[in-house]
């Protein structure tokens, strides 16, 4: 059972007693007679019998009277406990619930922070391996100049166009490197 069924219960119960109980009380004897207790009047089926009854009759009624009343008072009590059971059990609901709602903001902000982290590599990874390409082309065709020009199969207007290209290949080349070290400044 939980302690909202068990307090849902409880005060229903202590409700409908203390509608039975409003101005009498009617109690019930060992020997199985019903009377009603209005202050210091005992009633049966609607007459006053208070002068008729034995002191043990008397004390009896009074006894129940008064472990009724105890119980009713215990009953308040506990309504009273699982009130404040049910309130701290509340505070501790919101306060995990805001406990949870701010981790799940922690969450999704460290995954965006991964995510941008991931995004921030890669970018560094093209632009690391775009400046090793144009490196790597520059070389290349640096070797096939030379290739061609120890065999003598360039003429001066070769020449100029490989020197155009050189410089061209060259910009690549600083053009990637700048991309690359702003990158990796980040």
């Amino acid at each position: 059972m939980t302690l909202k069924y068990i307090n849902i219960t409880l005060t229903i119960s202590i409700s409908l007693m203390l509608l039975n109980c409003g101005g009498s009380q009617k109690v019930i004897t060992a020997n199985g007679y019903v009377y009603e207790v209005k202050g210091n009047k005992v009633m049966n089926n609607g007459e006053e019998v208070t002068e008729s009854l034995t002191d043990a009759e008397w004390n009896e009624i009074r006894d129940l009277v008064k472990q009724r009343e105890k119980a009713k008072k215990e009953a308040e009590k506990l309504q009273e406990q699982l009130t404040d059971q049910q309130d701290e059990l509340d505070k501790k609901q919101e306060k995990l619930e805001k406990a949870r709602k701010e981790a799940e903001e922690k969450r999704l902000a460290l995954a965006k922070k991964e995510e941008a982290f991931k995004n921030q590599l890669e970018k560094r990874e093209r632009a690391r391996k775009d400046y090793l390409d144009a490196k790597d082309e520059v070389a290349e065709k640096i070797r096939k100049y030379e290739k061609l020009r120890k065999k003598g199969k360039l003429s001066p207007n070769d020449e100029e166009k490989w020197q155009r290209r050189f410089e061209d290949l060259e910009k690549e080349v600083a053009k990637a490197k700048k991309n690359m070290d702003e990158l990796n400044k980040e």
